[in-house]
């Protein structure tokens, strides 16, 4: 199957051979992975945070077995 390019993906070449254009362009790049860093980096912490809410309640669990055990 055979993909055709986006019009406005013909049109990058011509547009950053403007030296603005160009800077623009690498401020949208630089922002789009800056917001992705960020955002993998709070779901890093949240699933760090769930995980270590999971660990500490099955160690209550297992706390409370080996007591009525």
């Amino acid at each position: 199957m055979k993909r055709s390019v986006p019009e406005w993906l013909s049109l990058l070449p011509a547009a950053l051979s403007d030296s603005d254009a160009a800077a623009a362009a690498a401020a949208v790049v630089v922002a789009v992975a800056v917001t992705v860093a960020s955002s993998l980096d709070r779901r890093k912490s949240r699933l760090l945070h769930d995980n270590a809410m999971i660990v500490d309640s099955l160690s209550s669990s297992f706390e409370t077995f080996k007591g009525n055990a």
